[in-house]
């Protein structure tokens, strides 16, 4: 991964933990979507210093993936089925 190296926690009670490159920040949110938002939003500042989209490691209660911040607030790399569909048991009936 590039510098810097950048990961995001949120826990199940919404708090947002960011460490860029070892400065850990804290933050709260009500919901998880907003707490999705507010860590983007935080992330995306330090892009606009920097002039460029970020790598970034995110885990919360729905799983863990990576993704990109642009300057501009732009998030890609976003999983687009939530992870519970894997997670789902198969039919005793499946073969």
């Amino acid at each position: 991964m590039s510098w810097p190296h950048i990961s995001v926690e949120i826990d199940q009670s919404h708090t947002i933990k960011t460490i860029i490159s070892g400065l850990t920040t804290y933050l709260e949110a009500p919901t998880l979507a907003e707490a999705r938002q507010k860590a983007s939003a935080y992330i995306g500042q330090y892009a606009t210093k920097l002039g460029r989209t970020l790598t970034v490691k995110v885990s919360d209660p729905e799983g863990k993936w990576t993704i990109k911040v642009a300057p501009d607030g732009t998030v890609s790399g976003l999983p687009t089925v939530k992870r519970s569909f894997f997670a789902r048991k198969r039919s005793r009936h499946a073969r």
